[in-house]
């Protein structure tokens, strides 16, 4: 992540109503999921602006799991650790979910994990989702970071 993006980012967050806390948890995770290596699927200013804008409310949370279906365990104990009911995933309006998974790493467990979070979601909710990799982690093991707005105005 440049600097310039940093900036950015801070100062979008720094203007929103927030809670001080949830603002520092913000800050903290961004270096994690804006990525810029060549082969990810890279997440960026205009991907956090979209979720943070959707909703009143942020949840920040991120996990590790290693065995089968690690991308799933990996998100729901993400979503578990930012302090959010997962049975009340119909009142998100916006979640931003990045992993860091092995080049190798299967795509259909990240594919079922990003269509559980959309299988559950409101369905007007914006998910947007991005990858890191890391060629020293194994092939069963997955990282995941959420970012989680939810309760807009109109609800």
């Amino acid at each position: 992540m440049n600097t310039t993006q940093t900036k950015n980012l801070d100062d979008y967050i720094n203007q929103t109503a927030f809670s001080d806390e949830t603002k520092t948890s913000l800050k903290t995770i961004l270096p994690k999921i804006i990525p810029t290596r060549e082969n990810d699927i890279n997440l960026d200013e205009a991907d956090i602006k979209t979720i943070l804008g959707s909703g009143n409310v942020a949840f920040v949370g991120s996990s590790q799991y290693t065995g089968d279906d690690a991308p799933m365990y990996a998100i729901k104990s993400a979503i578990k650790n930012a302090s959010f009911d997962y049975k009340s995933m119909g009142q998100i309006t916006g979640v931003l979910m990045h992993f860091k998974i092995h080049p190798d790493a299967s795509i259909a467990e990240l594919e079922k994990a990003i269509n559980m979070i959309g299988r559950d979601a409101n369905e007007d909710a914006s998910i947007i989702w991005g990858t890191k990799e890391d060629a020293t982690i194994s092939k069963n093991y997955a990282e995941a970071t959420v970012l989680i707005s939810a309760f807009n105005e109109k609800q």
